[in-house]
């Protein structure tokens, strides 16, 4: 982490409105969820990979570079 620098000139001109968020609220993370619960957002482009418990160190290997990865699902139905 760095910190981040902007020139606030450019949002002056434009007349910007910046707005910081620390989290979210406990109904937005009860909407997301309904949505995935009901097939509404479909999350599967997000899973770049599948493996099984056997394969979790590797997992955190492979997630150390962000070019091949964004998340992987561990399921331990494809342990042998």
């Amino acid at each position: 982490m760095e910190m981040d620098n902007f020139r606030p000139y450019r949002g002056i001109i434009k007349e910007l409105d910046l707005q910081f968020v620390i989290g979210y609220s406990p109904d937005q993370f009860a909407a997301s969820l309904a949505m995935i619960d009901s097939g509404r957002l479909d999350l599967s482009p997000l899973i770049t990979g599948r493996m099984g418990l056997d394969g979790v160190a590797g997992a955190f290997s492979d997630l150390a570079s962000p070019d091949h990865h964004c998340k992987i699902l561990i399921d331990p139905s494809l342990d042998g």
